[in-house]
C-alpha cells in the first residue's frame, strides 16, 4: 500500500481523535480544578499495576476467566501496536527498525520484543485451532459415533446425557 495514502489516513483519524479530546477536555475544564501532580511514584505504581497489569479485571474472583482474556486481547494490541508502528516507518525508511534504540535487532529489548511477538501468534493461532477442532469435534459427538463421544468427553464440550457410556 502507498505509505503516503496511509500517512493522509493516519492525519485523518489523528485529527478525528484531536476533536473528541478538545470536546471531552473542554468537559474537564469546567469541573473543579484537582491536583494531580501529587504523589507521582504513587500513581505511576497504579498505572502500571492497573492499567498494563490488568489488576482489576483479573482479581475479580467471579469473573477471572474473562479478565485473563481481556488481559491477553490488551498486552496482544499493545504488541501490534508497536509492530504497526515500526512497519509504517519501514514504509518509508527500509531498515527503520534498527534506528529505533530500544527496538534495534542489537538491543536486548529489540530481541524480547521480537520473541514475545512470535511466541505470542504462535499461542494465539494454537488457541484458535484448538478451539475449532474442540467445535468439530463437539459436533462429531453429537452425532453419536463412539470415537466422536469419546473425544467430546475427552475435551469437555459435549452437552448430551450420553457421556457416561464412554
Amino acid at each position: 500500500m502507498n505509505p503516503w495514502l496511509m500517512i493522509l489516513v493516519i492525519v485523518f483519524a489523528w485529527g478525528f481523535f484531536t476533536l473528541q479530546l478538545t470536546v471531552k477536555f473542554g468537559a474537564l475544564t469546567k469541573m473543579a480544578p484537582e491536583s494531580r501532580l501529587n504523589n507521582i511514584g504513587r500513581r505511576i505504581g497504579r498505572l502500571i499495576k492497573m492499567g498494563i497489569g490488568q489488576e482489576k479485571l483479573i482479581g475479580r474472583s467471579r469473573e477471572r476467566g474473562a479478565g485473563i482474556m481481556h488481559a491477553f486481547i490488551f498486552w496482544g494490541a499493545l504488541l501490534i501496536g508497536i509492530r504497526e508502528l515500526t512497519l509504517m516507518g519501514e514504509g518509508f525508511v527500509s531498515g527503520f527498525q534498527e534506528y529505533l534504540p530500544l527496538l534495534g535487532s542489537e538491543s536486548i529489548l529489540g530481541f524480547i520484543y521480537i520473541s514475545v511477538y512470535n511466541v505470542a501468534e504462535v499461542v494465539v493461532l494454537g488457541h484458535g485451532f484448538r478451539g475449532a477442532l474442540q467445535e468439530n469435534l463437539a459436533k462429531a459427538g453429537a452425532a453419536g459415533t463412539q470415537l466422536g463421544r469419546h473425544l467430546c468427553f475427552t475435551f469437555h464440550r459435549c452437552h448430551h446425557a450420553d457421556r457416561s457410556t464412554v
